[in-house]
């Protein structure tokens, strides 16, 4: 009997073990955050910038890294949309916003200070595609709404 339970601590022992280092390796394995301390502050100019609109088929904040790339997926209803975007961050930072259009290379969004939400009027089909381009070495915030233009 003796021998026996020496092999089931032996057992259980290399198991803990073997757990332990997993959550060591998986802890120090975690990637570097990328946005910094003052992204929560760049949330809240962000949404008050461009408030929850009640009539608003989609609205979300995206936090940003430098030199990110993002796609945005949203459903929405067909037809004539108002799309509203802000970025807050560095004043010299620039995100790239392009509807996904061919040869589409976007419009740049300046990301400095209490700047106004900008407005694009576009008919869209049952999605809101975005593609984002982060131009910069500090991390950003982009929140956009969708509301759809009355016909």
């Amino acid at each position: 009997m003796t021998s026996e339970r020496a092999r089931g601590v032996v057992l259980y022992a290399g198991a803990a073990l073997s757990l332990v280092a997993g959550g060591v390796w998986w802890l120090r394995a975690a990637p570097a955050q990328e946005i910094g301390p003052d992204v929560a502050g760049w949330t809240a100019t962000a949404e008050r910038l461009l408030p929850e609109a009640p009539e608003a088929e989609a609205t979300e904040t995206v936090e940003l890294g430098p030199g990110a790339e993002r796609q945005i997926d949203a459903p929405i209803d067909t037809g004539n949309q108002r799309l509203s975007v802000v970025c807050v961050g560095e004043s010299s930072t620039i995100v790239r916003v392009s509807l996904g259009l061919i040869n589409d290379s976007g419009r740049g969004l300046h990301c400095a200070g209490d700047q106004r939400p900008t407005q694009f009027e576009v008919f869209l089909v049952d999605h809101l595609h975005i593609n984002l381009d982060v131009t910069g070495t500090s991390p950003v915030v982009f929140r956009y709404s969708v509301v759809k233009i009355d016909e």
